[in-house]
């Protein structure tokens, strides 16, 4: 199924019946992507529907990555004790980390940068580099909307 070729999707908005050619359960998971964008939400049901959203989204994603594990162990990939050592390297890493700039060298910050400093801080691009693909993002979003 081509996901874009519908217009609500490209509208980043949900509508209000699904179309003819889903089925109940994918607009059900295309309703809890909505849920996920950015905008917050206002009143208590929508926020309990982010949250939601958000918590299958989360648990989602644990269970890729133990697949992943359990890939690459089938594969002959895993290495147990490397993955403890590197494991323990980025948790003490995130515990001791120190210095004027310490926020950035946790293991997990680049998750809630924006996308001007996730380029800059995590990819090392210049702050003009950052604005031009912010501004092509917005060009961009503005063509979809």
């Amino acid at each position: 199924m081509k996901l874009f070729k519908h217009a609500w999707f490209r509208r980043r908005t949900p509508p209000a019946e699904f179309p003819d050619n889903l089925v109940e359960a994918e607009y059900k998971s295309f309703r809890r992507f909505f849920q996920l964008t950015p905008r917050l939400p206002t009143d208590p049901q929508a926020k309990a529907a982010q949250f939601e959203a958000l918590r299958y989204a989360f648990f989602s994603l644990i269970q890729d990555v133990v697949t992943l594990k359990a890939y690459l162990a089938e594969r002959g990939l895993w290495n147990a004790k490397m993955y403890e050592r590197l494991r323990r390297e980025v948790i003490e890493g995130d515990a001791y980390t120190g210095g004027a700039d310490w926020i950035l060298h946790h293991s997990y910050v680049q998750y809630f940068l924006d996308p001007n400093d996730l380029l800059r801080y995590a990819f090392g691009a210049s702050q003009k580099e950052a604005d031009e693909w912010v501004e092509h993002l917005s060009w961009m979003m503005s063509r979809v909307t």
